[in-house]
């Protein structure tokens, strides 16, 4: 069984912000890490999760600014710029019927995206 483990620790001008280290250790039946290149198209392209029904976490980050819409709805719900990180954790997400997550290229040349989908 696939077990991801995660440590933040975020400082503030030199002083651990209350609340951290966060570390958070998730189990599930299948994982799909993903590493993908853009052409400079900006189509949505679906992240590759074949086996993954209910997704618990989600890792993305971009080598450059993309933009993910979640669970198929009509319009961006995040822009990430190149270097960020998206981080959803302890998640209850539905991906039947091709509700999967999608990125969509915003840079005008190519793009590494790469992360990793965990759920059952």
């Amino acid at each position: 069984m696939p077990t991801l483990r995660c440590e933040v620790m975020l400082t503030l001008d030199g002083q651990p912000v209350s609340g951290f280290p966060y570390v958070r250790t998730l189990s599930a039946s299948s994982v799909q890490p993903y590493e993908f290149a853009y052409t400079v198209s900006a189509s949505n392209i679906a992240l590759p999760n074949p086996y993954i029904v209910t997704e618990s976490a989600l890792v993305v980050q971009p080598a450059g600014n993309v933009a993910i819409r979640m669970q198929g709805v009509g319009s961006d719900i995040v822009t990430l710029n190149g270097g960020g990180l998206l981080l959803m954790l302890d998640v209850v997400q539905d991906l039947t019927g091709g509700k999967n997550e999608t990125v969509r290229n915003l840079t005008a040349a190519p793009n590494l995206v790469k992360g990793l989908v965990l759920g059952t």
